[in-house]
């Protein structure tokens, strides 16, 4: 892949987005209580964390803020995570937290920081996973499924004409709506 402007590889994201600022390089000796490497939204949101509770941090990063897996998700929030929901509650019974909490924190967190905070980065809500034939959309039944089990909101059903008006297209068959789910710039 060839870097796109800006030094990202070449994608729709990189090619759409308002290139952060190029930052100053780091000179002299610099004292913090922690040095984060790595300013994508795992070290950008830890360092925010920790100056927001008093410690001095220095932040890190070799290219542009954003520059690694971090610029080149297109900006999806989605909910949940790799292992599913049947991992979540099996894996996670025990804690006193419910299936639904650890489902959506990640997008309840993005939300509040960037109200907090004031952060203009376009949040739209909504994101749509969408299923090409009928044996797709019957797993995305499934999940939709799992989550009313886990009395997790925010989940749609959608044919392939209430598809239409998220996605202009009518090859799929339908997809299922994250109402919580969303995108940012």
């Amino acid at each position: 892949m060839t870097p796109a402007s800006g030094g990202y590889p070449h994608s729709y994201y990189a090619d759409s987005v308002d290139l952060p600022p190029r930052r100053a390089a780091l000179e002299g000796s610099q004292e913090a209580d922690i040095c984060i490497v790595g300013a994508g939204f795992s070290g950008l949101a830890a360092g925010l964390f920790l100056r927001e509770r008093g410690y001095r941090v220095i932040l890190l990063e070799g290219e542009r803020v954003g520059w690694g897996a971090s610029g080149r998700n297109g900006g999806q929030l989605i909910n949940g995570f790799n292992g599913g929901i049947d991992f979540l509650h099996d894996y996670f019974s025990d804690c006193g937290t419910s299936v639904a909490e650890l489902h959506l924190a990640g997008g309840d967190i993005l939300r509040e920081v960037t109200e907090r905070h004031r952060i203009d980065c376009d949040y739209r809500p909504g994101h749509v996973t969408v299923a090409y034939t009928q044996k797709h959309m019957q797993g995305l039944a499934e999940e939709a499924k799992l989550c009313q089990r886990h009395d997790i909101p925010g989940y749609q059903l959608l044919d392939k004409d209430q598809l239409q008006e998220y996605v202009g297209s009518g090859v799929y068959a339908g997809g299922l709506l994250d109402g919580r789910g969303g995108h940012i710039r």
